[in-house]
């Protein structure tokens, strides 16, 4: 496994295609024994980016490699990555109302 270095600066078009994206983005602003602050994130139009939002940050990868693959000519199936799998905590079903997990 390849270390690429902080998330924020990472660019998917830049990186090798792959088929599975996963992560764990900090669970501090999600659990019931945090601060429960939620998945804000800047680019969301949040006023701050909490520990959790840097979820936001995977989705953008996840966005920008598919992008690259189509601007490639993939289509279908072959449009990387098929799958993100995002582990954190039970709390990230209610917080925020259940509007974090809704996004």
């Amino acid at each position: 496994m390849k270390h690429l270095g902080d998330i924020t600066q990472i660019r998917g078009w830049e990186i090798e295609p792959v088929d599975v994206i996963t992560g764990g983005s900090p669970c501090q602003d999600l659990s019931v024994a945090g601060a429960r602050k939620g998945l804000k994130h800047e680019e969301k139009g949040d006023d701050e980016t909490t520990r959790s939002g840097l979820f936001m940050e995977q989705i953008r990868i996840v966005k920008e490699m598919r992008d690259a693959d189509i601007k490639a000519g993939r289509a279908g199936v072959l449009i990387r990555p098929r799958y993100m799998v995002w582990e954190n905590v039970p709390g990230a079903f209610s917080s925020n109302k259940g509007a974090d997990f809704q996004t």
